[in-house]
């Protein structure tokens, strides 16, 4: 089993086959780190407007 691994690994069809995948799972991460920040953001943003129309 790791022999076929390892050769999926060396062979230029399976890295084809993994490469988008990688970029693919790079780009999710990157996209839910800032929409987590931005999410974060906001619920800070919309707290900080409803004090201050308390006033």
């Amino acid at each position: 089993m790791l022999s076929k691994i390892k050769s999926i690994f060396i062979d230029k069809r399976g890295l084809t086959l993994i490469e988008p995948g990688l970029w693919i799972a790079l780009v999710m991460l990157a996209m839910g780190g800032a929409g987590y920040s931005l999410a974060k953001a906001m619920t800070g943003c919309s707290l900080i407007l409803n004090l201050q129309l308390m006033r």
